[in-house]
């Protein structure tokens, strides 16, 4: 165990030691207390105090939690960003926090920046930081594509009102292609490790954990010793890391997660389009109206009255008021588990997220219904991006990370006798 921490230490401009590593790691809470996931504590040249950490874990964040000299640092959170790919697609599912001043966290960081591996390629391993908790795996599958969000910019090309990283559209020569995730296969974390970091064998930060998924296999068999075989369902933990080639700038492409006391009704919408399956989005059905979303992929939920007044009474908005927020909680457990939004879930939305989220979407946007039902997925998500970027991330702001090459881990090769 002492070797396996040792392995996964945090690489530095200058080298560190194992406790200063243990200075960057922090917990992420929300406003019910409870602990939501990790993060990685970095300074700026501004000398403000970020955390990386996962888009999922961001929304709704309060204040983090860290140990300096065995003694509990509470900072809170004062704004967030969020990869604009994950509003549109659910990855890279990665998010930046800027909390409050410390000056004892901002003491106890290192000078020297943290090194990220700029080439995570297949077969490299990348391994868990916290000495608390071990996990690592082997990356098995990179997926690379340009975001909606970026494609749909890009095909806009100068259009009035056009959304996204403009700065991101292909240039002559440039390859708008994108990192989104790495899958690894291996020993898998546990709910509540959303975010943490994860670093190359050399120490060469490689990414956040996304999510993690109890994969099942198609059906395979395991032979006996005998003739006869055996047909089983297979389980393979399946970890999903975002990658970090987005924070060599992140003005260009992270959006502002809106605070639920500034603006409640768009912080209730982001929240929402977390509960909303794959087909809700640019790349399944960028064409089809709210209102042929509804007809074609909303599920009527089952103790809906079809006829009377009686769905007035405040019996029945009490119960809509609890499926909501039922729906809501059982999302977030999901999203610890789940691989992650748009590959695990399935097609049909609930009824009662639907209609909360376009409610919540009129009041913001302050719209009639039928205004709504009329936009297509595309005019909607463009809407929502042109909102978020109001509070851009600033550009004058650099983390404290280097990008560097990591060992390369060349595949092996058949040997021959003789």
């Amino acid at each position: 165990m002492i070797q396996a921490w040792t392995t996964s230490c945090l690489s530095r401009n200058g080298g560190g030691d194992q406790r200063s590593e243990l200075m960057n790691l922090c917990d992420v809470f929300q406003s019910d207390e409870d602990h939501y996931g990790k993060g990685l504590m970095l300074k700026t040249n501004t000398d403000e105090l970020y955390v990386i950490t996962a888009a999922h874990v961001a929304v709704g964040a309060t204040k983090v939690k860290t140990d300096i000299g065995n003694k509990e640092q509470e900072m809170a959170v004062k704004m967030a960003w969020m990869h604009e790919g994950y509003l549109a697609d659910g990855h890279p599912d990665l998010a930046l926090l800027r909390i409050e001043h410390n000056d004892i966290v901002r003491a106890a960081l290192r000078a020297k920046p943290l090194i990220a591996a700029d080439n995570v390629n297949l077969r490299h391993e990348l391994c868990s930081v916290d000495k608390q908790r071990f996990f690592k795996g082997e990356i098995t599958e990179i997926r690379s594509e340009a975001p909606s969000c970026v494609a749909t910019a890009a095909a806009a090309g100068s259009t009035a009102g056009a959304v996204g990283p403009t700065a991101g559209a292909p240039t002559a020569g440039s390859d708008p292609r994108r990192m989104l995730w790495l899958l690894l296969s291996g020993i898998t974390s546990m709910p509540g490790d959303s975010g943490s970091p994860m670093v190359t064998a050399d120490g060469y930060l490689g990414g956040v954990v996304h999510g993690v998924s109890p994969q099942t296999s198609k059906s395979k068999r395991h032979m006996s010793s005998t003739t006869n075989s055996v047909t089983v369902r297979a389980h393979h933990p399946l970890l999903y890391i975002a990658p970090l080639d987005s924070l060599r700038s992140p003005s260009e492409s992270f959006v502002a997660v809106p605070r639920k006391e500034d603006n409640k009704h768009l912080y209730e919408a982001l929240e929402l389009l977390e509960l909303m399956p794959p087909t809700f989005s640019i790349k399944k059905n960028p064409m089809m109206t709210i209102a042929g979303y509804k007809t074609s992929y909303v599920t009527p939920a089952e103790s809906q009255l079809q006829e009377g007044d009686e769905a007035d009474e405040p019996w029945m908005k009490a119960l809509n008021r609890l499926e909501i927020r039922l729906s809501k909680q059982i999302s977030r457990v999901s999203e610890q588990i789940n691989s992650m939004r748009g590959y695990e879930k399935g097609e049909m939305a609930t009824e009662a997220s639907f209609k909360s989220l376009r409610e919540h979407l009129m009041q913001h946007f302050d719209i009639a219904e039928a205004d709504i039902d009329s936009m297509t997925v595309t005019d909607l998500f463009m809407k929502l991006f042109n909102e978020l970027e109001k509070d851009p991330f600033p550009e004058w702001v650099m983390l404290q990370l280097q990008f560097s090459k990591a060992a390369h881990v060349p595949p092996p090769k058949l040997r021959h006798g003789g």
